[in-house]
C-alpha cells in the first residue's frame, strides 16, 4: 500500500508540478543525431484520464489524469503509439491527451489559461482514423498554426467522441464547433460522391465520359498528369474527326460510336443512387462538338427522358473563329439544344480571353487559361451538390428560377473575382464589391453587352466567408442601378445561393486563393445578339449555298438548314417579345 500511495504522490507531482520545455534542447537533439534517431522539434507526452460515470465520490480532474508517455523522437513516438489501445476499444467516459511537454491538458495551466480550443464532434465509429491523422500532423510539425498549438484531445463519450486542438492565442477561449457525419468517404449519402465514385480499392473515379470522333486530343488525357484519375473505359475516341462538318458528326462517323458513348453513360447511370441529370460540354462551332454533340443529347432526350441536360457551349466569338463553316454548325447545333436541353450556359473564347489579359495579365492566353477559369464557374454552380452551406440550390432549382418559358434557357455567366495573386492583396474583395463585378458587361464570358437587353432572372451563388445579411444588402444595392434592368412582369428577380467552402485554386494557376466569391448565371433578352450574329453570317454564306454539298455528300437533305435558320428566327422574335412582353401588356390594358 505504501508503494501504491507513493506512485500516487509522483504523479501528482509530475502533473503540479510539471517541468518546463528542456533547457538542453540542443544537446538533447545532438544526442539523438549521434545515436542515429530522428529527434522532434517538440517533445511529447500522452496523458489518459478515465472516469466511472454516475459515480459522485471521485477524485478531482486533475487527480485523474495519469501520464502514458512521453517522447522527443520518431522511433519513440512509434514504439509508444503502437501499444496504445485503439479509440474503438476505449471505454466510455475516456479521454485521450496528446500534450506538447511541459504543458498540461488542463485550463488552468499557463500555457493554455487565455486559449481555447476548436471542437469537433463525431458521430461514433468514426473518430479513430481523424484522431490518428491529427496525432501525426501534430507531432510531425505539420499544423499551420505552429507553437501556438498546445495540444489535442480525443474525448470518448457515450452518443459521440469530441477532438478538440488546444490553441494558446484563440481570444476568449474562442469555441469553433463543426458536426462531422457517421458516414465514411464512399457511402451513397456522402456529397462527395456526387460526381466521384468509389471503387473496391478505395480509390475514387469520376462520373464523367470524354467522347471525340479523333484520337488526339483523348490521347493528352490518357497519357497526361491525371490519366490515373479516369476509367480507361470513360475516355472515348474514335480514328477519323468530323472534319469541321455537322453532318458528319451527326450522320455518319458520329453515328458509328453513338451507341458506345450511351452503352457507357447507361453504365454510369446506373451506378447512381440518385441520378439528377446531365452536364455537356460541347463546342457548337466545331463538326464533334455540334454534330455528335446534338446526336448524344436527342438519345439521352429519349433514354432519360424527366432528366435534366444542363449544356455549357463555346459559341463561336465575333472576331477569332477557328473554321469557316462555324456559322453553319452552329446554326444547326442550336436547333438541337433548343430540343434537347434544359439550361444552356454560353460560352465565348474570344470573352475569356480579354477577361484572362484585363483581369489576370496574361499577355497571350492558352486553352489551360481559358479552361481553369470556365471550371471556377462551374465549380461554383456545382458547389452546393458537394458541400453544405445557408442556402443550397441544386440543378432542379436552376430550372426553376431561371427558365420563364421553354426555349428561353439560353444564359450568361459570370465569375468573381477574376483576380491575380500579385493583385489580390491590395483589393478588398468585399462581397458588395464582388456582386457589382459579376454585372459588369467585361465580365461575361459571351460577346454580348446585357445593358442592352433587360434581365428575367438571376441566379447568384456566393461561396466561402458570406453571410445572407451582406448578400441581401449587395442585392438591393444592385436593384437600385439604372445599368441592372429587370422586364416588368419579374418583379422578384434574384435567386441567391450561399456555399461555406471557399473556392480552391489550380497550384500554380493564374486566380489568387481568396477567402470568398461569386458565380452569376442570368437569363438576359441581351443573348439575343449572339444569335443575331451567327444567323447573319449564315446567311451570308447560305445565300450562295456556300460550302453546302459536303454537308449534303454526308446524307443531310438541304431542307435542314432552312429549317434550322427559321428556328433560330424564332428565337430572336421570342427574346424580343418577352423583353417588350410588359409594354405590350400596359397597352392593352389602357385600350380595354
Amino acid at each position: 500500500m505504501e508503494l501504491v500511495a507513493e506512485k500516487r504522490e509522483q504523479d501528482n507531482k509530475s502533473i503540479t508540478h510539471a517541468p518546463p520545455p528542456s533547457a538542453q534542447l540542443p544537446e538533447r537533439v545532438a544526442l539523438d543525431l549521434k545515436a542515429g534517431l530522428h529527434p522532434l522539434k517538440c517533445a511529447f507526452v500522452f496523458w489518459y484520464t478515465r472516469r466511472t460515470p454516475g459515480v459522485r465520490t471521485q477524485t478531482s480532474y486533475e487527480d485523474n489524469i495519469k501520464k502514458i508517455v512521453e517522447f522527443n523522437t520518431v522511433e519513440a513516438f512509434w514504439v509508444c503509439y503502437c501499444h496504445l489501445a485503439r479509440p474503438s476499444t476505449l471505454p466510455s467516459p475516456t479521454d485521450l491527451h496528446l500534450f506538447k511537454e511541459g504543458i498540461r491538458p488542463l485550463w488552468e495551466d499557463s500555457a493554455n489559461c487565455n486559449g481555447g480550443k476548436w471542437i469537433i464532434r463525431f458521430k461514433k465509429s468514426v473518430s479513430g482514423r481523424f484522431w490518428e491523422d491529427l496525432v501525426l500532423a501534430l507531432v510531425g510539425d505539420q499544423l499551420d498554426y505552429g507553437d501556438n498549438i498546445c495540444g489535442a484531445v480525443l474525448s470518448i463519450r457515450l452518443n459521440e467522441d469530441i477532438l478538440s486542438v488546444w490553441n494558446r492565442n484563440a481570444s476568449d477561449r474562442q469555441l469553433f464547433l463543426f458536426t462531422c457525419s457517421d458516414t465514411s468517404i464512399g457511402s451513397a449519402s456522402d456529397s462527395f460522391n456526387t460526381f466521384f465514385s468509389e471503387t473496391g480499392s478505395g480509390r475514387h473515379v469520376p462520373r464523367a465520359i470524354f467522347v471525340d470522333l479523333e484520337p488526339t486530343v483523348i490521347d493528352e488525357v490518357r497519357t497526361g498528369s491525371y490519366r490515373q484519375l479516369f476509367h480507361p473505359e470513360q475516355l472515348i475516341s474514335g480514328k477519323e474527326d468530323a472534319a469541321n462538318n455537322f453532318a458528319r458528326g451527326h450522320y455518319t462517323v458520329g453515328r458509328d460510336i453513338i451507341d458506345l458513348c450511351l452503352d457507357r453513360v447507361r453504365k454510369l447511370a446506373d451506378n447512381c443512387t440518385g441520378l439528377q441529370g446531365f452536364l455537356v460540354f460541347n463546342a457548337a462551332g466545331g463538326g464533334t462538338g455540334s454534330g455528335l454533340g446534338s446526336l448524344l443529347l436527342e438519345r439521352l432526350s429519349v433514354d432519360y427522358g424527366k432528366k435534366s441536360k444542363l449544356g455549357f457551349t463555346i459559341y463561336p466569338s465575333p472576331q477569332v473563329s477557328t473554321a469557316v463553316v462555324e456559322p453553319y454548325n452552329s446554326v444547326l447545333s442550336t436547333h438541337a439544344l433548343l430540343e434537347h436541353t434544359d439550361v444552356v450556359v454560353l460560352l465565348d473564347n474570344e470573352a475569356i480571353y480579354d477577361i484572362c489579359r484585363r483581369s489576370l495579365d496574361i499577355e497571350r492566353p492558352t486553352y489551360t487559361n481559358l479552361n481553369r477559369l470556365i471550371s471556377q464557374t462551374i465549380s461554383s454552380l456545382t458547389t452546393s451538390l458537394r458541400f453544405d452551406g445557408a442556402i443550397n440550390v441544386d440543378i432542379t432549382e436552376f430550372q426553376t428560377n431561371l427558365v420563364p418559358y421553354p426555349r428561353i434557357h439560353f444564359m450568361l455567366s459570370s465569375y468573381a473575382p477574376v483576380i491575380s495573386a500579385a493583385k489580390a492583396y491590395h483589393e478588398q474583395l468585399s462581397v458588395p464589391e464582388i456582386t457589382n463585378a459579376v454585372f459588369e458587361p467585361s465580365s461575361m464570358m459571351a460577346k454580348c453587352d446585357p445593358r442592352h437587353g433587360k434581365y428575367m432572372a438571376c441566379c447568384l451563388m456566393y461561396r466561402g466567408d458570406v453571410v445572407p445579411k451582406d448578400v441581401n444588402a449587395a442585392v438591393a444595392t444592385i436593384k437600385t442601378k439604372r445599368t441592372v434592368q429587370f422586364v416588368d412582369w419579374c418583379p422578384t428577380g434574384f435567386k441567391c445561393g450561399i456555399n461555406y467552402q471557399p473556392p480552391t485554386m489550380v497550384p500554380g494557376g493564374d486566380l489568387a486563393r481568396v477567402q470568398r466569391a461569386v458565380c452569376m448565371i442570368s437569363n438576359n433578352t441581351a443573348v439575343a445578339e449572339v444569335f443575331s450574329r451567327i444567323d447573319h453570317k449564315f446567311d451570308l454564306m447560305y445565300a450562295k449555298r456556300a460550302f453546302v454539298h459536303w454537308y449534303v455528300g454526308e446524307g443531310m437533305e438541304e431542307g435542314e438548314f432552312s429549317e434550322a435558320r427559321e428556328d433560330l428566327a424564332a428565337l430572336e422574335k421570342d427574346y424580343e417579345e418577352v423583353g417588350a412582353e410588359g409594354v405590350d401588356d400596359e397597352d392593352e390594358g389602357e385600350d380595354y
